[in-house]
């Protein structure tokens, strides 16, 4: 798993790519957790990203857990159909932001 981080227009972007599993949970949850606490505005890219298990969806939700409790803005972007089809089956596309792209993103977090 790569993850490569950006801010534009106040809102911060991990920009992730490989698979999000078992395997790289643990690093995309730490460098996630870096994160959390100071960011207003979270945006997960997942335009590189071609699979995802159950142990990455907690990981997102993980996320959408503490930025909620701080009222702060989190979303993801850039999901493949395969990578949304486990979003939508896992319910979690009802409870996220999901954006097309990051200019999508931006143009929906400043709201």
């Amino acid at each position: 798993m790569n993850i490569v981080e950006k801010t534009e227009n106040g809102v911060k972007f991990l920009i992730l790519s490989g698979h999000l599993d078992g395997q790289t949970a643990g690093e995309v949850e730490a460098s996630l957790m870096v994160h959390l606490d100071s960011a207003d505005k979270l945006i997960l890219d997942f335009s590189d990203v071609a699979f995802v298990s159950s142990a990455g969806l907690r990981v997102v939700l993980i996320g959408a857990k503490k930025m909620a409790a701080r009222k702060a803005q989190y979303g993801l972007c850039g999901l493949k159909p395969e990578v949304m089809a486990v979003f939508k089956m896992s319910g979690f596309a009802k409870i996220m932001q999901i954006f097309d792209d990051q200019a999508a993103s931006l143009a929906g977090m400043q709201c």
